[in-house]
């Protein structure tokens, strides 16, 4: 992100948020995310970009509807198409969610987003999730054919509500503090991340100092791993807009350690993930607010990561990257890493020597006959002599390896 971008969005994440007693940002109170210093409005700064029609009649494509076959080994993801459910793997995923928001944001229309989504998954000895500016790349392409119908019906069904839903793994973190502009680190990243993709919204949810009132209990806005991302409902096409954000965002997920989203009724989580999106109701019961019900914004959080420390591998390695990159250690980390003081030793028991060998009998006498040298007496064996010239064997010494002390 370039540093002009990157001081705008830290001037969005700096503003005042307010909230509302109902449990959720008031619309009214959210922070336009757009160039220039943030001021509480009550409508994104730039109009809303128009959105595909629900219907694709008009919209020219070469073959049939068909479902592409399965992407990946092992795909993590699904994408419900009108001829079926197409398996994809989390890369192909993220590479579609990634140029259509692009499209989007840019005013680029699905056709050619389709082509450049085509073109990502035709070369697949380069495949990787393009950034927003490689995106921007790919889009201004210029493409000599119509789109593939399976490419077309991939983009638009991005704007569809709960058709892609992946699998995901919760991952061990360490926990993070609130920044002074009310977010965690993660939780800022995300932002950043949406941002740059999708284009501003208006955001509320946070606030310099943390948010203490007006959310359920238990929050995650009280932690600062939440956002709120404003689509007022009078907008019929805002419910469009919000899902193709909600659907990136699922796609993301994994990258970004998204832990939950909730929009239009609906819950994806990533502990749950495999069941992909969920009928939701909030803990009021309330079914008549549109803001309880969360059909005006979307509600995201990330991780909030372990409470009680870094298992030593995860924090070994967390340093390890630290290191390299030039980052600060995290205090999570820091404190993982710190060496425990041995507890003390027992006091050794005392060795039990062997009992000394009893003293030499005398010569045998009497009318039995002697022993002959090592056989066994009433004593025990009796002992070979030493023969002349021959040094008594000593015991196998162990010869010190190249990696002992003894051996360096």
């Amino acid at each position: 992100m370039c540093a002009g971008a990157a001081a705008v969005a830290l001037a969005i994440t700096t503003a005042f948020v307010g909230v509302r007693d109902g449990g959720h940002a008031s619309t009214t109170h959210f922070v336009a995310a757009s160039a220039g210093a943030p001021t509480p409005a009550t409508e994104p700064a730039q109009p809303d970009r128009p959105v595909p029609s629900a219907s694709r009649s008009s919209i020219r494509s070469s073959g049939p509807h068909v479902v592409p076959a399965a992407v990946g080994k092992k795909p993590e993801c699904r994408l419900a198409l009108p001829s079926g459910v197409w398996a994809l793997d989390v890369t192909a995923a993220r590479a579609l969610t990634m140029i259509t928001a692009g499209a989007y944001r840019d005013n680029i229309p699905v056709a050619t987003a389709a082509l450049a989504f085509e073109r990502a998954m035709d070369q697949k000895h380069l495949r990787r999730v393009p950034t927003p500016s490689g995106a921007k790349r790919m889009l201004r392409h210029k493409y000599r054919h119509l789109p593939p119908t399976w490419a077309l019906d991939s983009v638009l069904a991005l704007y569809d509500p709960r058709t892609l839903t992946c699998a995901t793994t919760v991952r061990q973190l360490p926990r993070e503090e609130m920044l002074t502009n009310g977010l965690t680190m993660r939780a800022q990243t995300m932002l950043f991340a949406w941002w740059a993709a999708y284009g501003g919204r208006v955001i509320g949810g946070f606030a310099p100092g943390g948010v203490f009132a007006g959310h359920i209990d238990h929050s995650a806005h009280y932690e600062g791993r939440a956002v709120d991302i404003s689509f007022p409902t009078k907008d019929p096409d805002n419910n469009r807009r919000g899902w193709l954000l909600a659907n990136w965002l699922v796609a993301q997920a994994d990258y970004l350690q998204v832990a939950t989203i909730i929009f239009d009724d609906h819950l994806w989580s990533a502990l749950h993930s495999a069941e992909g999106w969920r009928p939701y109701m909030h803990p009021s019961g309330n079914m008549t607010d549109p803001t309880m019900r969360h059909l005006d914004h979307i509600h995201v959080d990330v991780e909030h990561g372990l409470p009680d420390g870094l298992p030593p591998g995860v924090a070994a390695a967390w340093a390890a990257w630290a290191a390299r990159s030039g980052n600060p250690v995290p205090p999570a980390v820091a404190q993982a890493m710190q060496p425990t003081t041995p507890a003390a030793r027992p006091p050794a028991a005392a060795v039990q020597r062997p009992p000394a060998p009893a003293a030499p009998r005398p010569p045998h006498s009497g009318s039995a006959p002697a022993p002959a040298p090592g056989a066994a007496g009433p004593a025990g064996p009796t002992p070979a002599p030493a023969r002349p010239g021959i040094p008594p064997l000593l015991p196998p010494v162990s010869r010190p390896g190249p990696g002992s002390p003894v051996g360096r």
